[in-house]
């Protein structure tokens, strides 16, 4: 069901990790709880086997790599 979820959402916009979970909290509201420890291994698993790609990595203010898929 999450992965369901992440596809049509990536379909919608270009998300990184963080705001992908911001809107499958937003989406889904109570019905699922959208931890960081799955989102981030499922978007990975996902790129690798082509079903998302990585269109983006922005560096942030922390000087962090996020990566932006689609």
């Amino acid at each position: 069901m999450l992965k369901l979820a992440v596809l049509g959402l990536l379909q919608r916009e270009p998300l990184n990790g963080y705001r992908l979970k911001q809107q499958l909290e937003m989406f889904m509201s109570c019905s699922i709880c959208v931890n960081s420890g799955a989102i981030y291994p499922l978007l990975k698993r996902m790129e690798e086997q082509g079903e998302v790609m990585l269109c983006a990595e922005q560096v942030q203010e922390a000087g962090q790599c996020g990566k932006v898929y689609e």
